[in-house]
């Protein structure tokens, strides 16, 4: 199975690197097997290497059964997201090409306007932000759905920035929007909005022309180390009250120094723990038959979700979503973090092994087509849209949820639909 995967990846590898001497283009599929490297093929690469190495492998598989099991389904879905790119690319899926999206100028100081006003709010429901530190306990209850209108907001400020025409004074007035979020959240040390951000900006890069291989190495080992210093900076919270404090301690750590499955290399691949809660739990269980899916889809409305749960009796947080239910799953009752999810065990979980790869190839299908759609289209069509959503989030989405993706998708196109800003002519 080693064998198969490294020749699948080489053929990944081979197909990226095609696309971007014709395109000058970052695809998705290229961040995306990036962060599906460091998640899924390292610890089975460091095994392979050293294989004799029983405690690294329990930490990630428990046994050699799941372990077998994980890289097969690690093998079949990075052949389906492959298979998926290639046919997609080569397909060119026909789309609204003689719609164009745009968001009309007078509806700018609007998006600025609850832009800025969603985000002050958060951050005053949100304790102790403002000093560098996030305690859940201090917040007020209603946050978590006051910072989802502002994101789902940010994204359509920013894909307005980026793509669309507009008065300087707006585009201003958003650029400063944008900085202050940044600033907070590096003030927090959460690099999420950091990252969705920058790959924003790498999608405009790329319908520019601007990538190439020398460019993508030099960005991304300055990325990755940014992302390496916040995060040790973040790990600094319990020890250091003083934001200045953390990141200078963040520079003089030692990263040698870790225990089985820790460092800066497993950092990503820690969610794979994930896909083996999943594996024992369907075993054991069955298949949830999309019940996760479907609580994603009730939170589009918000509280809909939490009387949802109510009104099939579940606990709202063990079951509020798949990454809640793997923390109970690997920690119990009293979770001292969130373990998060990853991409094949939240689909895995739900609709069962073979159903899992046949809509990883039909996802990868549709962004290859819609990705290349994006690239041709001189105006920014509603799929280019769907596209450069689920760009900003290529790099998190190995550890995430395909279907949370559409749940923020349609609140963006409901919302531009709302505001009025959403218009369609003949091109």
């Amino acid at each position: 199975m080693e064998v198969l995967l490294l020749i699948i990846f080489a053929l990944f590898i081979r197909l990226e690197y095609n696309h971007l001497i014709a395109r000058k283009a970052l695809s998705f599929s290229s961040v995306f097997l990036v962060s599906y490297v460091g998640l899924f093929i390292v610890p089975i690469a460091v095994l392979g290497i050293n294989n004799a190495d029983m405690s690294f492998l329990e930490y990630f598989y428990k046994d050699e059964i799941i372990y077998e099991k994980s890289k097969r389904m690690i093998t079949i879905v990075l052949l389906q997201a492959f298979i998926g790119t290639y046919v997609g690319r080569r397909l060119r899926l026909a789309g609204s090409n003689r719609m164009i999206f745009g968001i009309g100028k007078s509806y700018m100081p609007i998006i600025n306007v609850i832009t800025g006003f969603t985000l002050l709010l958060y951050v005053m429901m949100s304790g102790d932000m403002i000093y560098g530190e996030y305690t859940p306990e201090n917040t007020i209850a209603g946050r978590t759905y006051v910072y989802r209108l502002f994101f789902v907001f940010y994204n359509i400020g920013i894909i307005n920035y980026l793509f669309s025409k507009g008065s300087k004074r707006a585009k201003m007035i958003f650029m400063l929007i944008m900085l202050f979020f940044l600033a907070l959240s590096l003030f927090i040390g959460d690099r999420g909005p950091l990252v969705v951000t920058a790959l924003y900006f790498s999608a405009w890069a790329s319908k520019k022309g601007f990538w190439n291989l020398r460019r993508i190495v030099v960005i991304g080992f300055v990325g990755v180390f940014m992302l390496g210093i916040i995060g040790a900076a973040r790990s600094q919270r319990r020890n250091e009250t003083s934001v200045m404090n953390r990141y200078s301690k963040s520079l003089s750590l030692d990263f040698t120094n870790y225990g089985v499955g820790e460092g800066p290399l497993f950092e990503l691949a820690r969610s794979t723990k994930c896909l083996t809660a999943a594996i024992e739990d369907v075993e054991l269980n069955g298949i949830k038959y999309g019940f996760f899916h479907s609580v994603y889809l009730t939170a589009t409305v918000p509280f809909l979700s939490n009387i949802y749960l109510q009104f099939l009796d579940r606990d709202t947080d063990r079951y509020g979503s798949s990454s809640s239910y793997f923390t109970y799953l690997i920690q119990g009752t009293n979770p001292s973090y969130g373990n998060g999810t990853n991409i094949i065990a939240d689909l895995y979980i739900d609709f069962g092994e073979v159903l899992t790869y046949l809509i990883v190839f039909i996802f990868f299908f549709f962004i290859a087509g819609f990705e290349a759609g994006f690239y041709r289209s001189n105006y920014l069509t509603i799929e280019g849209v769907i596209f450069l959503v689920f760009y900003s989030v290529s790099f998190y989405l190995p550890r995430g949820s395909v279907f949370m993706q559409l749940e923020k998708i349609s609140l963006i196109l409901l919302l531009i639909f709302t505001i009025k800003g959403l218009k369609f002519e003949k091109s």
